[in-house]
């Protein structure tokens, strides 16, 4: 049976309009289930069309690779037990009445934005997710601080560099990450939080 990653959003293909006062009812029930559990919903998405064939359309998708969450689950209303042949990119991946995705899993597929086995749209880099800039990197503050919650999860040396470059983290000096360059940022974390400063930069406490 899968785990349940500790924040995850649920997305729903349908074509049916769900009302807002619906809609309430079943994020409500989510979210308590999901709490029951230690888990946290991040967000119900309802999903109408139309299909998106760039993983960078779907919300859900550039949040997972931003950091937000933790993973995915997929649902179609009415429920189907059979594969849809469907012109998604994310609903493909839908092959029985729900599924459920991790974010390494999804970076596995291609489908998180900015994930290596995914083709980047034309003067968009590959490890840039949408609405990022590139001479403008996200604080190494950050970085530390998603490592450490990566490595707390059991995430190997490697498996935390990848998914720092996924998700738009870039190491001091450019470049890819490496397992020292990682051991090196988890000790500097443990470090500013004793009240040492990496890199000139005070971590919140």
């Amino acid at each position: 049976m899968q785990t349940v990653p500790a924040r995850i959003i649920v997305q729903l293909f349908t074509k049916l309009v769900i009302e807002p006062a619906l809609y309430e009812s079943i994020r409500e029930q989510m979210d308590r289930h999901l709490a029951e559990q230690g888990k946290r919903l991040i967000d119900l998405v309802v999903d109408n069309g139309p299909a998106k064939s760039d993983p960078a359309e779907h919300t859900s998708l550039v949040r997972i690779a931003r950091g937000e969450a933790d993973g995915i689950a997929l649902f179609s209303s009415p429920v189907r037990f059979t594969p849809k042949d469907s012109a998604d990119v994310l609903e493909q991946h839908l092959s029985g009445p729900f599924v459920l995705l991790t974010a390494a899993e999804l970076a596995d597929r291609g489908l998180l934005p900015g994930g290596t086995l995914y083709p980047p749209r034309p003067g968009q880099d590959r490890t840039e997710a949408p609405g990022s800039t590139p001479d403008e990197p996200r604080p190494l503050w950050q970085a530390a601080q998603r490592a450490a919650e990566l490595r707390a999860k059991q995430f190997s040396l490697n498996e935390i560099g990848r998914q720092l470059q996924i998700e738009g983290f870039r190491p001091p000096r450019g470049g890819q990450w490496y397992a020292s360059s990682i051991a090196n940022l988890l000790r500097k974390y443990a470090q500013s939080r004793q009240g040492s400063t990496m890199h000139g930069e005070q971590h919140p406490q």
